[in-house]
């Protein structure tokens, strides 16, 4: 079974500033998301690593829960299945 990843908003910011956001799986920070102000632009990286272009793994906002899309979690799955794999040697 698949683990969930929750997403909650890290930081205010200014009124034309990026939206940044903390993934995290079990309580444990694994990533985060960024993207403009008009939704456009995604960003992700994992912890300690540098930010790479993605399509748009977010949904909800608002009223909404944040949640990230089944493409974002298979992505992030891998990323950080690779990431491991590297760290292992």
């Amino acid at each position: 079974m698949t683990k969930r990843f929750t997403v909650a908003q890290v930081r205010d910011r200014d009124l034309l500033g990026d939206y940044v956001y903390e993934i995290s799986r079990d309580g444990r920070k694994v990533a985060e998301l960024s993207h403009n102000h008009r939704g456009e632009d995604f960003f992700l990286r994992l912890t300690l690593g540098d930010w790479l272009p993605v399509e748009k793994i977010l949904t909800g906002g608002g009223p909404e829960p944040l949640k990230i899309t089944e493409p974002g979690t298979k992505l992030l799955e891998e990323l950080l299945q690779a990431s491991l794999k590297k760290f292992l040697g």
